[in-house]
């Protein structure tokens, strides 16, 4: 399978957004029913107005009844049975990523847009309709986003036994000295 490592550009009715994939996040829960803890995979996207996923609006923006609107977001993609209920009782398989923040919802002035304004929820569904036809498009991109965390966890633990190697031959190394010391000490005695 080929990785890609560029942004995905994805055209809608609303306009263009881009399409960047993210690691995959971590995660855990208890099975009360199996009695044991299970990890959970959550493949992640990133998606902007902007190309360059800067949130600039000059260089990339939604126009909702005449204005430019800006959205920068990174989404996790909830398995299909864990999709979870919108304020509208919507079940929603794509969810805002809480713990990663790229700017969110801006008006042309780079101000941050009110929950309960109009064009907030414009761009949300915007934002999904964008996934949902990324998602078509791209059917192994949460094989990527997985394999992109494996990777990571890969390389984090790879340079740990390194880090770890290093330190063992430096503590051989004094070992070698204090039996050094040893040697001549019994050798004098």
């Amino acid at each position: 399978m080929k990785i890609e490592r560029e942004a995905h550009e994805v055209e809608t009715e609303a306009g263009t957004f881009y399409v960047l994939v993210q690691s995959a996040e971590r995660g855990s829960h208890y099975d009360f029913d199996k009695q044991v803890t299970v990890e959970d995979i959550t493949p992640r996207v990133w998606i902007s107005t902007d190309p360059e996923f800067k949130g600039d609006v000059e260089k990339g923006h939604i126009k909702i009844r005449g204005r430019k609107y800006a959205t920068e977001y990174t989404y996790k993609r909830l398995p299909d049975n864990q999709g979870r209920l919108d304020r509208h009782g919507i079940v929603m398989k794509w969810t805002t990523d809480t713990r990663t923040w790229n700017g969110g919802r801006r008006n042309d002035k780079g101000r941050q847009l009110d929950y309960e304004t109009k064009a907030h929820g414009a761009l949300s569904g915007f934002e999904v309709d964008a996934l949902n036809l990324f998602e078509k498009a791209h059917p192994n991109w949460q094989t990527e986003s997985i394999l992109r965390l494996f990777e990571y966890e890969r390389n984090r633990e790879a340079e740990r036994a390194e880090s770890l190697r290093r330190d063992a031959a430096k503590h051989e190394i004094e070992a070698q000295k204090w039996q050094a010391r040893i040697d001549d000490l019994m050798d004098n005695a």
